[in-house]
């Protein structure tokens, strides 16, 4: 149970790196495909990132929700830190071939291949220049939220995941939350705050 939270979080912590701050005007007539090309657009020149973020696993067969916060570090390629803090005090980190996971309070590192290589998740930073070639992308409505384009993303190859939904604000295109949705009826949140690109 606990190594698939694991894997959730690593696969989560790949989308992270599309969170930035970018401003680029809204489209008059937004449609999915609009909406991808400005995402494209936004981030095909972000090579780092940091963020405050709160991480939401909702789980019927774990009962009921965890929440976690931390910091997280991102950049090109593949490469982050990830600190948790509080009770949940652990950290992440990976360099594009191996992914480390250091628990303090067992006084324990772990190693194993990391999660979004091998195509195990289908979905890093490289993807968001190239978004609806490794999903199918449908802009999702709202109402209400109208300050913000809803994306949801289904894997045209095999992954963990089900769909991936992703939310942007309309005014500068910044990532503000994304959901993963497993096949076991398992979703993890991530919500981003103190954004800080490059």
């Amino acid at each position: 149970m606990r190594w698939n939270r694991i894997s959730r979080f690593a696969a989560a912590l790949t989308l992270g790196v599309a969170v930035g701050t970018p401003s680029y005007a809204e489209p008059a007539v937004a449609s999915a495909a609009s909406v991808v090309t400005e995402v494209e657009s936004a981030y095909k020149d972000v090579a780092s990132l940091r963020a405050d973020f709160v991480q939401t696993t909702r789980s019927a067969s774990m009962g009921g929700e965890v929440k976690e916060k931390g910091r997280i570090f991102l950049e090109k390629p593949r490469k982050m830190r990830i600190e948790f803090s509080g009770q949940s005090d652990k950290l992440f980190l990976a360099d594009g071939e191996n992914l480390w996971i250091y628990t303090p309070a067992d006084k324990q590192a772990i190693r194993m291949a990391e999660v979004s290589s091998g195509g195990s998740v289908g979905f890093d930073l490289q993807d968001l220049s190239s978004l609806d070639q490794h999903f199918t992308v449908e802009l999702l409505d709202d109402p209400a939220n109208k300050r913000a384009y809803v994306l949801e993303l289904k894997p045209k190859a095999a992954s963990q995941y089900q769909k991936v939904r992703l939310v942007f604000s309309r005014k500068r295109m910044v990532l503000e939350r994304l959901v993963l949705f497993d096949a076991f009826g398992s979703e993890t949140e991530m919500r981003f705050t103190n954004l800080k690109l490059n």
